[in-house]
């Protein structure tokens, strides 16, 4: 409880700015921004609810929050999760993992969405193009993401066919 208190006091809304300016040149303007408005938009719930002493059951009660409120996807919470444990370990050189071991929030394991051969067909029939039709066959059939099957080349698939 003693760290926790400690970070409490640490942590300050200006510092945010810092952060940034201490992360350029590391990291892509677009994930910088993206640190921002996540701190931002931590920073006024933290404004909130700086009552609360224990820095790991503030940290938790905001990801319940845009969880269950918000209803932001897992991942995204993760994300959010690794970008404040971050600043908190620059600002205050604490580290909310090494207190308490926060469970990161897992993707349900909902039952697939399966859809239908008519589905299917419907579908190739409205994309025209042979190679839109190639790229989203791949997609469907591996469950590749969308940025492996762009960098694919032929001879890639001509090992997958010949293999």
């Amino acid at each position: 409880m003693e760290a926790s208190i400690e970070v409490i006091t640490k942590l300050k809304i200006d510092q945010t700015n810092e952060f940034i300016r201490a992360l350029k040149g590391k990291k892509a303007m677009g994930s910088l921004e993206g640190y921002r408005i996540i701190l931002q938009k931590f920073m006024e719930y933290f404004k909130q609810h700086t009552n609360e002493l224990d820095i790991v059951i503030l940290v938790d009660h905001y990801l319940q929050y845009l969880y269950s409120d918000l209803k932001r996807e897992p991942n995204t919470i993760n994300h959010i999760f690794f970008t404040i444990n971050k600043y908190v370990r620059w600002a205050t050189g604490f580290d909310i993992c090494q207190t308490k071991r926060i469970e990161l929030y897992r993707v349900p394991d909902d039952e697939p969405d399966y859809r239908s051969l008519d589905d299917l067909i419907k579908l190739f029939g409205v994309i025209e193009e042979l190679q839109d039709k190639v790229i989203t066959a791949i997609l469907i059939f591996t469950g590749a993401r969308i940025g492996e099957v762009l960098q694919l080349k032929w001879k890639n698939m001509l090992n997958v066919v010949l293999s």
